[in-house]
C-alpha cells in the first residue's frame, strides 16, 4: 500500500516540477506565504519525493524506492491533526479536543522543502538562483518561503471544523 501511495505522489510531484506560473490571487499571495521561520536540514529522498524516517534509511539510501537521500532545507511546522469533526482530517492549530481522548488532536510535524518564488511572477526554484522569471525586466523580489506555502499550518487559513467534536464512543 505504501509504494503505491509513494508511487502515485511521486508522479503528481513529478507533474508539478516545471514550477508552472501560480494565477494572480492565489492561495499563496505574500499576505499568505509560507515564513518558513523554522528550517532544518532533514533527509529527502527524490524516488519517493517525501522525507524518510531514520528507519527508513539504510546506507544513505531510501530502503523503499533505493534512491540516495540527501540533506535538504526543510520548513518545519506543527498542527494538530482531528478525526471528530465529521468524515475528513483536519488540523487545528490548537486541541479541540480532552487530553483524555488519545486518538484526537494529536501533534503533527508537518514538512515542505524550502523554495524561492518571485513576489511579482510567481516563478520558484529550489535555489534562488534557479527561479527563472516569465519577463526579462521583471523586478519582482524573491522571497524564501516552501512548497506548500499558502496551505495551513504554513501559511494558509486553518480550515474551521464544522460543529463540536463527536464523542468518542460515535461510529465514524
Amino acid at each position: 500500500m505504501k509504494t503505491v501511495v509513494c508511487t502515485a505522489l511521486g508522479l503528481v510531484l513529478a507533474a508539478g516540477l516545471g514550477f508552472s506560473q501560480e494565477p494572480a490571487g492565489s492561495a499563496a499571495t505574500p499576505e499568505k506565504r509560507c515564513d518558513a521561520a523554522k528550517v532544518e536540514n532533514r533527509a529527502f529522498c527524490m524516488g519517493c519525493e517525501g522525507f524518510p524516517a531514520a528507519a527508513d534509511i539504510e546506507k544513505g539510501a531510501c530502503k523503499k524506492c533505493k534512491t540516495k537521500v540527501m540533506d535538504v532545507p526543510t520548513c518545519v511546522k506543527s498542527a494538530f491533526k482531528c478525526r471528530m469533526h465529521g468524515d475528513n482530517e483536519v488540523l487545528h492549530s490548537k486541541r479541540c479536543c480532552k487530553p483524555e481522548v488519545k486518538d484526537c488532536c494529536n501533534e503533527v510535524t508537518t514538512l515542505a522543502r524550502v523554495e524561492y518564488r518571485c513576489e511579482a511572477c510567481n516563478q520558484r526554484g529550489f535555489v534562488e538562483k534557479e527561479v527563472r522569471h516569465v519577463k526579462e525586466g521583471c523586478a519582482g523580489k524573491i522571497a524564501r518561503t516552501c512548497e506548500k506555502s499558502g496551505t495551513f499550518p504554513h501559511g494558509g487559513e486553518e480550515i474551521k471544523a464544522e460543529g463540536a467534536p463527536k464523542p468518542a464512543d460515535a461510529p465514524k
